[in-house]
């Protein structure tokens, strides 16, 4: 898999059986949702995530569409970016 990205579905399945790696995503979405939708915050703020793995090709890829894809489920629009996904590997 070393050769592999985050975007493969193997690299993706590998990640996502992690122990706890979905109640991470679950939990996180549900924190960023709270942070959206609480009395205390004004409409229109911007709620930025980020998720950082040794070399950044493969585990914070993944987790982080999976957190996209959760907010996405809830209704709450989403921009990914994926800083190292295309750096060499070493």
């Amino acid at each position: 898999m070393r050769n592999l990205t985050g975007r493969d579905p193997a690299v993706r399945e590998h990640v996502l059986n992690t122990p706890n790696a979905r109640e991470l995503v679950n939990a996180t979405a549900e924190r960023v949702r709270y942070l959206l939708t609480d009395g205390n915050h004004p409409r229109g703020i911007l709620v930025r995530v980020a998720v950082g793995c040794a070399g950044g090709r493969h585990r914070a890829p993944v987790l982080g569409e999976a957190i996209a894809a959760e907010l996405e489920r809830m209704g709450i629009g989403v921009e990914v970016f994926h800083r190292d996904i295309d750096k060499p590997v070493l």
